[in-house]
């Protein structure tokens, strides 16, 4: 139900840490020609950055542990599940079937009337509502008879935007007994930048990142691929030398010091960033996803889990607390949404079928919060899990060159809405 109103009151803390071709910056420090990401990954200029304000506003939190402050008037683009505020109706266990069936069970002339609507090419909404039955019901029952029911009368279109303050009053929808998000934000597309000129190898600095020793340019890689990694660093123009103590006693793994690394270490040491300088985690979509294969290869880690992590969930530990943040970060700029610190701050924990950012469909169980929880997370996207008033707080909001006036905030790099008039609407 849409309220009808226009809105430009929103905005997000001016504290707030966002993406920028170069690194970081506050968001109270946009100014108008200043570059961001938009959500399809493109860099997109600021056009206008009016004054910041002070406003009521709440914390959003999502399933990957990140958070969002914002003005109860900020918008954002959700993909919500239908909430409604009447109670279920539901039908008396005692006359269901034994055989699993929900609800009471379908008489002859009621399996006669689904064939027949489903021959003329009736939805499933419309069966349902005729019937009076639920449809998860009635298509259960479909499926027993072999008969294939419409799933709507036409593609859903997109929804409208949404308002923080809505987002907090209606956080969960029923589920069945189990808690049910009604809110997720889709994460970011892979961030489309050139190509850098980066003193060392991607793969060859992601393989040092995982397993090197030190600025020795020595790198400790796993027996089962001491082959594959020298092969793609010698690609890059450095040259392995001979395996150094590869013996019994040497825990499993190949010493082997690669060519010129030494050098290339101390150049990146003198960039700006942390244990992975901005320089690699800004280069071009294909440099950084060599630089995360060599990480995973060299750490013998490539297409593996953990035995305690989620089923579709990959787990892998850096060697030290902020190298796992600048990977969390480079997962991020490839449309990964991975889970923040645990118990092990070196701890990453991704979803193998992300990466495409908003195009990925796949379904898996997600991180172990949403498995406590209950319920599936839809690889792509992160749902809403806490929304708390924080009371008054300094916020701006900034107007981005974009067509869709959606831009990339927070550490989890969450995509919002500038601060251009829109029409705001309830969830359906």
């Amino acid at each position: 139900m849409t309220d009808g109103t226009q809105t430009a009151e929103g905005g997000i803390r001016t504290d707030t840490p966002v993406p920028t071709p170069e690194g970081w910056k506050a968001h109270g420090q946009l100014r108008p020609g200043d570059r961001v990401f938009a959500a399809d990954g493109a860099v997109a200029p600021i056009a206008a950055a009016p004054p910041p304000g002070t406003a009521a506003c709440a914390v959003l939190t999502l399933d990957d542990g990140t958070a969002v402050a914002a003005a109860l008037d900020q918008l954002w683009t959700t993909e919500r599940t239908r909430h409604r505020d009447r109670p279920r109706r539901r039908a008396d266990p005692a006359t269901w079937k034994r055989d699993g069936e929900r609800g009471p069970p379908y008489s002859p002339d009621e399996i006669a009337f689904l064939i027949d609507a489903a021959r003329r090419g009736r939805t499933s909404q419309e069966v349902a509502r005729a019937l009076g039955r639920t449809r998860s019901s009635l298509m259960a029952k479909a499926r027993k008879f072999g008969v294939k029911l419409k799933t709507s009368a036409q593609p859903p279109g997109p929804l409208p935007p949404v308002r923080t303050a809505r987002i907090v009053e209606t956080l969960t929808g029923p589920g069945g007994g189990r808690t049910r998000w009604t809110h997720a934000i889709a994460n970011g597309a892979p961030l489309r930048l050139p190509e850098a000129d980066l003193p060392a190898g991607p793969y060859t600095f992601g393989a040092w990142l995982a397993a090197g020793e030190g600025s020795s340019g020595i790198v400790r890689m796993v027996r089962m691929v001491r082959g594959t990694v020298p092969r793609r660093i010698k690609t890059e123009g450095h040259a392995p030398g001979r395996a150094i103590d590869d013996g019994p006693g040497a825990g499993g793994r190949v010493r082997r010091e690669v060519a010129g690394l030494a050098e290339a270490l101390a150049a990146l040491r003198g960039a700006p960033g942390g244990a992975v300088p901005y320089i690699c985690l800004r280069a071009s979509e294909t440099q950084r996803r060599a630089l995360f294969e060599g990480f995973m290869e060299a750490s013998g880690r490539s297409g593996e889990r953990s035995r305690d992590a989620p089923r579709g969930v990959c787990e892998v530990r850096a060697r030290t607390a902020g190298a796992a943040e600048a990977l969390r970060e480079l997962l991020r700029t490839l449309g990964f949404a991975p889970a923040g610190p645990g118990a092990d701050p070196r701890t990453v924990r991704f979803d193998r079928a992300e990466g495409g950012g908003a195009g990925a469909e796949k379904t898996s169980r997600g991180t172990a919060g949403a498995k406590r929880a209950g319920q599936r997370r839809r690889a792509g996207r992160r749902a809403v899990v806490g929304a708390e008033h924080a009371g008054p707080m300094e916020v701006n909001s900034v107007i981005v060159d974009t067509a869709s006036g959606l831009y990339l905030v927070g550490r989890g790099f969450t995509a919002t809405l500038d601060g251009r008039p829109r029409e705001a609407s309830a969830p359906a």
